[in-house]
């Protein structure tokens, strides 16, 4: 045999394994970056309600899915950390709480648009700033059922662990009416 017959042999075994082997990175490549897509579509999309469960979910798997080595994803992971930071700096003291909520909730809306805009780059989007942080919808119906179902909730919690007495108001009683009872005796026979 041939050095060239040799060379078609190699080639007729390794050439259907070779691609096979292809054809999976590139499937592997698709899903990290559909991962990666759909994380940022995610927060995107709850940018305006960051207390739903999707746009927590989303947060926790950034270090997961910008994991890798490049500018990008470091730059992602760095822009991550901050906002986490920040997310937990808010003091647990009320009192202070009130104090810092407008500068914390204006920070902490900086840093999440910054956040965005660095991921949109690395998954293939172009964003600035200011469409992230004003491009919103959010009805204002939304916010009050928001509000007013946390305030049910801790109402509801203070009256079950007894902090908050249940106060009742009667203003009127039914009335009673009068009615003759008859009582009956049992018929001897």
């Amino acid at each position: 045999m041939k050095i060239s017959d040799w060379i078609m042999v190699l080639a007729v075994i390794c050439g259907p394994v070779l691609a096979i082997q292809a054809q999976k990175w590139i499937e592997g490549f698709r899903d990290k970056r559909n991962r990666r897509l759909n994380t940022f579509k995610r927060l995107m999309a709850t940018r305006g309600a960051p207390l739903s469960w999707n746009h927590v979910e989303a947060l926790n798997s950034i270090e997961l899915e910008f994991s890798g080595r490049s500018k990008n994803d470091e730059q992602v992971r760095r822009r991550w950390r901050e906002y986490h930071d920040h997310l937990n700096s808010l003091s647990s003291d009320p009192d202070k709480q009130k104090e810092q909520l407008d500068r914390w909730t204006e920070r902490k809306d900086e840093l999440l648009a910054h956040l965005l805009c660095e991921m949109g780059e690395a998954v293939g989007y172009d964003f600035d700033i200011v469409s992230v942080r004003r491009g919103i919808y959010s009805p204002i119906g939304h916010a009050n059922f928001d509000f007013e179902t946390q305030a049910i909730r801790r109402l509801l919690i203070q009256v079950l662990t007894g902090k908050q007495p249940l106060s009742l108001d009667v203003r009127s009683l039914p009335a009673q009416e009068s009615t003759a009872l008859s009582v009956s005796s049992p018929s001897t026979k």
